[in-house]
């Protein structure tokens, strides 16, 4: 990973191998943090705030698309366990650790990638909900959009979940990049990030317009800040 923007954003610095007494270990950067599942253990409804889930889901997309396209190869260590929060909830960042687990995409096969994208789209769902899709072999095992949309988060947060989560694969996103495009179009639209899917009283906003008769949807609001931008 040296040499890539990862290396100086997300991944802990690996220095060395040591050895004490016959035992191997690795020194590696300190990280001033907590294992994400420690945090979400921790919180009453078993998620985090949806900024802080929703930053975690930049940075996480962001790693995925580094190493799809600039390494060529899958993540197939991804965990909870590897996911560190350094800093406070309102202004941290994603740390990630052990990427000495990474494998080769061949040319021409989807799988690596799809597998990764669907289990960082469970991880992101778990984060905003509580409730994590279950899933075998990176292939969904149950149908987890019915509850999505009962979930309480914001209507952008909700239709990102569907979208990441789709029943048909075809409809998923099919590169990291993707899911970034828009509305994460780079590191840069962090603030833009959490700005767009929580845009003030956005949750509940389309059904109760389409209601009404009057006002902005939930897509026209969503249209309208990205014209602002």
């Amino acid at each position: 990973l040296r040499g890539l923007p990862i290396d100086a954003h997300v991944g802990a610095r690996h220095y060395g191998i040591g050895n004490y007494e016959g035992a191997e270990f690795l020194i590696m950067e300190f990280i001033d943090g907590r294992p994400v599942i420690d945090l979400i253990d921790e919180s009453p409804d078993g998620r985090l705030p949806e900024k802080q889930a929703l930053t975690v889901g930049l940075w996480l997309f962001h790693t995925l698309d580094l190493l799809h396209t600039q390494l060529k190869k899958s993540y197939i260590d991804l965990k909870f366990e590897n996911l560190w929060w350094e800093g406070s909830p309102e202004t941290g960042r994603l740390r990630m650790t052990d990427f000495g687990t990474l494998e080769d995409i061949p040319a021409g096969n989807k799988r690596p990638v799809r597998r990764d994208l669907l289990i960082a789209g469970c991880y992101l769902c778990k984060l905003l909900t509580g409730y994590m899709p279950h899933y075998v072999v990176g292939e969904l095992r149950d149908q987890p959009v019915p509850r999505i949309q009962r979930a309480d988060i914001s209507w952008g947060a909700r239709q990102l979940l569907i979208r990441l989560l789709h029943p048909n694969p075809e409809e998923r996103p099919q590169r990291a990049g993707d899911v970034l495009a828009s509305p994460w179009p780079n590191l840069n639209g962090l603030i833009d990030l959490v700005a767009y899917w929580n845009i003030d009283n956005l949750a509940g906003m389309k059904e109760r317009s389409w209601e009404k008769g009057q006002g902005q949807t939930g897509e026209e609001q969503v249209k309208a800040y990205t014209r602002a931008r």
